[in-house]
């Protein structure tokens, strides 16, 4: 397959195979968030070790550019460096 059309035609098929239709039905939302709803987030150092370990390495990047691969081969330091950011932030709200 070396036409563009032909490539495009046949992402668009594959990929309206796979994806539902929505049904123009929007929920009734009645409870928001509150406004400092994030005052009370606890974690741990060992907590962050956990779930970087369970990422799966092939995962594609997330929004800061770093990739699930990159939490995983970086070493207990980077850890340490990111749980303090995180404790910052969270202590900034």
């Amino acid at each position: 397959m070396y036409d563009d059309a032909e490539k495009s035609e046949c992402f668009n098929k594959f990929f309206s195979s796979v994806f539902t239709h929505d049904n123009g039905i929007i929920p009734n939302v009645t409870e928001k968030a509150k406004h400092n709803s994030l005052t009370d987030v606890q974690f741990t150092y060992e907590d962050i070790v956990k779930v970087i370990h369970k990422l799966k390495p092939k995962n594609s990047m997330g929004p800061d550019g770093l990739s699930s691969a990159f939490f995983k081969e970086s070493g207990l330091e980077y850890f340490l460096s990111f749980y303090v950011n995180l404790l910052t932030v969270f202590s900034m709200w």
